[in-house]
């Protein structure tokens, strides 16, 4: 993986929702100090084609939770949290906990590849 660019952030909001009513996905929101993004949108459950789903939507839940140190999905709000991209406009690849408090990380392309056998 290319060297990312790394930009500390606040999680402000953190949803498992359905996307246009068939698609189970979860949202991490971050803001940083006036400009916001979103990690997500990665399908977990195809309500429409079950066949789609696998245990790959509760690991992604479960590192994102591991990073943020929460317990419960609610607790990664508050989160301060590194967000990882190629450059600053580019979306999220990574987010990792600061090491003055624990670091742990999650990469987008490691899970893809992992569950998917692909890096994109």
């Amino acid at each position: 993986m290319s060297a990312l660019v790394w930009q500390l952030g606040r999680v402000t909001g953190c949803e498992i929702k359905k996307d246009r009513g068939v698609f189970l996905t979860l949202w991490l929101e971050f803001d940083f100090g006036g400009s916001g993004q979103c990690l997500g949108g990665h399908i977990f459950w195809n309500e429409a084609n079950d066949s789609d789903s696998s245990p790959a939507g509760l690991d992604y839940i479960a590192k994102v939770m591991a990073v943020c140190q929460a317990d419960e999905l609610s607790e990664c709000v508050g989160s301060y949290i590194e967000v990882g991209r190629k450059n600053t406009f580019d979306t999220i690849a990574a987010i990792r906990r600061p090491a003055c408090d624990g670091e742990s990380s999650f990469y987008v392309s490691e899970w893809r590849a992992r569950w998917f056998g692909d890096e994109s």
